[in-house]
């Protein structure tokens, strides 16, 4: 009988541990996708910056980057530039792009919650 008692005493004591274990485990996954998508931000940054010629539509935005003419947009679950297939953004869906107070910004959707970010200031849209 005691044993029981020390086992069920036990078990209590570590369920809470084994919980928030598992909870950790599930939201992991979403986590790269989110550093990835920070990391993409910053990139799409950095490329819009130094581009000319900003062309925006709700889905795409081109410009010219190093002589040579340069989109983003959405393709299938991701923001890619081409030429060259560069994935930026990885499981999206619905991005925007807009101008909103002299910021170019972008909006999409990804882990089931809604982004929006400033990626450019005044950059002659």
């Amino acid at each position: 009988m005691i044993e029981l008692m020390l086992c069920l005493a036990l078990s209590a004591l570590l369920s809470p541990i084994v919980v928030k274990l598992l909870q950790f485990q599930i939201k992991f996954p979403d986590q790269n996708t989110i550093r990835q998508n920070q990391l993409g931000i910053l990139q799409l940054r950095r490329y819009l910056s130094l581009g000319i010629n900003h062309e925006i539509n709700d889905d795409r935005i081109c410009m010219n980057f190093k002589d040579e003419d340069f989109c983003f947009y959405q393709h299938e679950n991701s923001l890619i530039g081409s030429p060259g297939t560069q994935f930026f953004l990885l499981d999206v869906q619905d991005i925007v792009f807009y101008v909103e107070d002299k910021w170019l910004m972008i909006s999409f959707e990804s882990s089931k919650r809604n982004h929006q970010y400033r990626i450019l200031y005044d950059a002659k849209f």
